[in-house]
């Protein structure tokens, strides 16, 4: 789907903007979910969740707990750990 794959290159073009100008962390997590339910492949999903996963490790690293008042760090390693065992949620 051209539609599709359109979609994801805008969204990497955002992140990769939100990164080179150091954005909230959150807002960065929420661009990677929504690249991981948009992924087409398993591979892609993959590559998705090892980032949200290196965000969860920068977010133990600075002893963030919550993203913002309703994002908790334990529910993001949640969704890590449940998209590294293959679940579809």
């Amino acid at each position: 789907n051209n539609l599709g794959e359109e979609g994801v290159a805008l969204y990497e073009e955002v992140l990769k903007s939100m990164e080179m100008r150091n954005a909230s962390l959150i807002k960065r997590i929420n661009i990677i979910r929504q690249l991981m339910n948009k992924a087409h492949t398993s591979d892609l999903k993959m590559k998705y969740t090892r980032r949200l996963d290196d965000y969860v490790k920068i977010c133990k690293d600075r002893k963030i707990t919550w993203l913002d008042e309703e994002m908790p760090l334990y529910y993001l390693e949640y969704v890590v750990s449940e998209k590294s065992s293959g679940s579809s949620g």
